[in-house]
């Protein structure tokens, strides 16, 4: 009672300041909030609308062919906008333009069978796009300022890349093997550089024979002129192929089957000025940045260890970190999935004891700040019924102002930082207000009937 204060003032005053510490105490512990949340079947992602925070996204499915509907999930407002139904088969190799304005779609039923550029505002088809019967594309991808569209013409014997105006509506180039192309076997991949005139096509899809040189050509797609050529290792496939965003250098991830636990992943640069390699990693799941890109690599002396890497264009190792995760566009986030430790529950089940909670275990995301290499938030936990492999699915928006992770039974969407619920706060700062201010109240009027008496 000496340290409590003589005036009401003060009194009052200590009461503000408990209130303070109490609200910051409260903030600590109010839970995160997603930006959406959506309970649906597993999804796969298409890639982000910025302007809009739209997350595009299609159903998982086992049995070889991907149904619809195609979905639009609005982060903001939480709204979903699909298209086509579960009727109609839609192929995955997709693409939504760097602008989000445009999408490309092979779909139909009960295979697809028109390939179609729709408008993602109004779900409009803008254009169908030149495809030959029983032919499919493959390799689809627009430049970096959304104009023109790529993809390759798969179907013996008119075999071709296409190159589509988008602004005009029109067929702007096809290149095929007379001119030069590889031979289609399996299939390419495409490129585009950061001027839109440059295209890269480079073995691509899977196959079970290891090709001995994987052959990325360089073409000045405008004028059907080929720029070079570049030699990959042995592999079955290029799984990524992307140029830096100065287009002085190309990166590319490369996959060749073999022995567990060897890496069966490289990453390779070249500097394209000189044709000449500048970077091979037995790496996967290149970030490419104007400094440089990040890889996850493994150990090469304990291929089980593995950690994420920032490279420069050089071949200098700049960074390196002990998670590996999901990098955003940017490289500043990294989203680390990893299982939850219960000692108490593992304990229990080992001693072959009954566990009265869900036996499921949990999966927990941290958002880590790259360049501090401090977590910013943990988000919270989430059962894995499915067994979903840890970190299988992480999406990150182009600016690297949104991160979306697939649980089970849905979707969740936050903001890069999260935020907190301000509902939850200010309800409860509300109630530690009252036990303050009602003790204070009756503090106040002691000392004044004090102070009469």
């Amino acid at each position: 009672m000496r340290l409590l204060p003589k005036t009401p003032r003060g009194t009052w005053l200590l009461a503000g300041a408990g209130w303070l510490a109490g609200s910051a105490l409260l903030w600590g512990i109010v839970p995160l909030r997603p930006r959406a949340e959506w309970a649906c079947a597993q999804q796969v992602g298409v890639g982000y609308i910025c302007d809009r925070r739209t997350i595009v996204t299609y159903p998982f499915t086992t049995d070889g062919l991907q149904h619809g509907p195609l979905c639009f999930r609005e982060a903001d407002s939480g709204r979903v906008v699909e298209w086509f139904d579960a009727g109609e088969c839609i192929d995955p190799d997709m693409a939504l333009s760097p602008n989000g304005a445009w999408i490309a779609v092979f779909h139909g039923r009960p295979e697809p069978r028109e390939f179609q550029l729709f408008e993602t505002s109004t779900g409009r088809a803008r254009s169908d796009l030149p495809l030959a019967a029983e032919s499919f594309p493959q390799g689809v991808c627009f430049s970096a300022d959304s104009r023109w569209l790529a993809y390759v013409q798969r179907g013996y014997p008119d075999e071709c890349i296409r190159v589509w105006d988008v602004n005009a509506d029109t067929l702007s180039r096809t290149l095929r093997p007379v001119d030069g192309l590889p031979k289609f076997n399996p299939g390419l991949r495409l490129a585009f550089g950061p001027d839109g005139q440059t295209l890269a096509a480079a073995d691509c899809a899977a196959s079970p024979q290891t090709k001995n040189v994987t052959r990325i050509q360089l073409w000045d797609w405008k004028t059907a002129r080929l720029i070079g050529t570049l030699q990959g290792p042995a592999s079955e496939s290029c799984g990524c192929l992307q140029f830096s965003p100065d287009g002085g250098h190309l990166v590319a991830e490369f996959y060749r089957r073999g022995p567990q636990p060897a890496p069966n992943y490289q990453v390779l640069c070249w500097d394209l000025n000189d044709g000449r390699e500048t970077l091979r990693l037995p790496a996967i799941t290149p970030v490419v940045t104007p400094s440089g890109l990040w890889v996850r690599a493994s150990d090469p002396t304990a291929p089980m260890q593995q950690s994420m890497q920032a490279w420069d264009y050089a071949g200098r190792r700049i960074r390196k970190l002990d998670r590996i995760g999901g990098l955003g566009p940017n490289a500043r986030t990294l989203a680390y999935v990893s299982a939850r430790p219960t000692p108490v529950r593992d304990w229990m089940t080992a001693h072959g004891l009954p566990w009265p909670f869900p036996a499921h275990q949990e999966i927990g995301t941290r958002l880590v700040d790259v360049e501090a290499e401090k977590d910013i938030a943990n988000l919270p936990p989430w059962q894995n019924k499915s067994q979903i492999a840890v970190g299988a699915h992480v999406f990150f928006s182009p600016d690297g102002q949104l991160y979306a992770e697939r649980i089970d039974g849905g979707i969740r969407i936050w903001d890069v930082p999260p935020r907190k619920s301000l509902t939850w706060f200010v309800v409860g700062a509300i109630l530690v207000a009252l036990p303050p201010f009602l003790i204070a109240r009756r503090r106040v009027r002691r000392l004044r009937q004090g102070a009469v008496a």
